[in-house]
């Protein structure tokens, strides 16, 4: 979803790969004009971070990846989008095949896309990225993480280049 207009890209597959999240970034790529930086926020699901798809993006570099935190969904706008979906087009809704469900989201989809809307945030990318963080540490400092979050480096760098 591009957030600044509310425009839609989206497919649906059998199986969450590696593979089909590739095909996903080509039409993402596809969709958008050339010229343009794709920033992308993704969680870390395991086929985000395949070495096939981390190769295909060191071969577009217009793509920029930013991670949500774990237990940051709230970050992710297509969980924004899903929750939509979900509450809007399939609650109390029965089908009897994957087809029909395909072809209802398709339709409700299709139907936002004739009226997008941008989203809004009420607070700045800047304010957002400083609470993750101080969020992140009261976590890290109750819990004890093992390892450093590469959400946290992602934060971290953009933070470095914002204004104070």
């Amino acid at each position: 979803m591009n957030v600044h207009s509310g425009e839609l890209v989206y497919m649906f597959a059998p199986q969450h790969r590696h593979e089909e999240w590739i095909q996903f970034l080509s039409m993402i790529e596809a969709a958008t004009p050339a010229g343009k930086e794709i920033h992308l926020i993704m969680d870390n699901y395991s086929a985000h971070k395949h070495a096939e798809v981390g190769q295909w993006l060191a071969d577009h570099p217009r793509f920029h990846i930013h991670w949500t935190p774990t237990s940051g969904s709230w970050l992710n706008t297509v969980e924004r989008l899903f929750s939509n979906v979900t509450q809007k087009c399939l609650r109390r809704r029965s089908v009897d095949s994957v087809a029909a469900l395909e072809q209802a989201i398709s339709e409700f989809l299709d139907r936002r896309k004739e009226n997008p809307k941008p989203l809004r945030w009420k607070a700045t990318a800047v304010e957002i990225l400083r609470k993750v963080k101080r969020a992140w540490a009261t976590l890290h400092d109750r819990y004890g993480a093992k390892k450093p979050s590469a959400a946290l480096a992602s934060i971290d760098r953009f933070l470095a280049t914002a204004p104070s």
